[in-house]
């Protein structure tokens, strides 16, 4: 969500800012990329280990009972901050150990701190590799999962399931999470409260409700081929009720469509490899797109008539 920022609020994170840069010791000091939410910006200081919340009114260290926040997500609407942090546990019991350092069994325990007008509302246990989050379109669910193409290192603790995707209620952190399949790309969000998860030769529809799966459809049959989505977009009829997945994979021509009702696929040909998908829910068609043509195929998504 982006905002504009008051000349006070500005005027305070200069000043937050240049207070904890005074500090001449080395390493980061805070992260450029901040939380813009409505109450203020929420900035990481990497080197305090701190939370810091900006605005007007000056600044507000978040407690997050000694977690060490690593990256900020804002809500949708702005009324709340997902905070991926860690907090170590020793997992030997001596009264000698003191520090981190004297701890030889030393782990890092991952989790995501829902945080609201600088105070926390909720917390989440989630593996340390979900480096992704969407939101559906009222914002009132998180889903989080390990994106390959993501920026950044990806840490796992242990034996994880890398095809895990959690969900998560903003409002109070309840959590439930349903394994989708090796490497997820694409979650997509239906008017009828499920979650549709792309990831490398399946897609799974998960209740939002329930967190239970509800549909679980392979792209091909044959175990040692895989098949890539490239694009894919939802697209609803609001005659029939009926909500279409449009899926285009990586480096070929075809264009998937499932029927969220029926759970049947329909295989087609667009001629050439399409760039994007353009969807109007109104008319129940569905555009595809081809970099350097100015070709456009039209699809009538109900009836399956390109």
């Amino acid at each position: 969500m982006n905002k504009t920022v008051s000349i006070l609020t500005v005027l305070s994170l200069l000043a937050a800012c240049d207070s904890y840069q005074r500090d001449t010791r080395s390493g980061e000091l805070w992260d450029v990329n901040v939380a813009s939410a409505n109450d203020g910006i929420y900035i990481n200081l990497p080197f305090a280990g701190d939370l810091i919340r900006v605005n007007a009114e000056g600044i507000s260290v978040v407690d997050l009972d000694g977690a060490v926040p690593n990256r900020l997500v804002e809500s949708p609407d702005g009324s709340q901050v997902l905070v991926f942090a860690t907090w170590q546990e020793c997992k030997e019991k001596s009264e000698d150990i003191v520090f981190p350092e004297d701890c030889d069994d030393l782990i890092d325990n991952s989790i995501l701190s829902i945080v609201s007008d600088a105070v926390v509302t909720a917390e989440v246990d989630i593996p340390s590799h979900l480096n992704t989050i969407s939101f559906s379109n009222d914002g009132a669910i998180a889903v989080a999962y390990l994106d390959y193409d993501a920026s950044g290192d990806i840490q796992v603790d242990g034996f994880a399931d890398l095809g895990e995707v959690a969900f998560i209620r903003v409002a109070d952190g309840s959590k439930g999470s349903a394994s989708v399949g090796f490497s997820p790309k694409q979650v997509l969000f239906s008017p009828d409260n499920q979650a549709v998860v792309m990831s490398r030769s399946q897609v799974v529809a998960v209740d939002l409700d329930t967190f239970e799966r509800t549909l679980e459809a392979p792209l091909t049959l044959d175990a040692d081929q895989a098949i890539n989505p490239s694009n894919a977009e939802l697209a609803y009829d609001p005659e029939s009720g009926v909500t279409n997945l449009l899926l285009t994979v990586q480096g070929s021509s075809d264009i998937y469509m499932l029927n969220l009702v029926s759970k049947y696929w329909n295989i087609g040909d667009l001629g050439a490899i399409p760039s994007d998908i353009g969807v109007d829910d109104m008319t129940a068609q569905s555009v595809f797109v081809f970099a350097g043509s100015s070709k456009a195929v039209v699809l009538i998504t109900v009836n399956w008539q390109p």
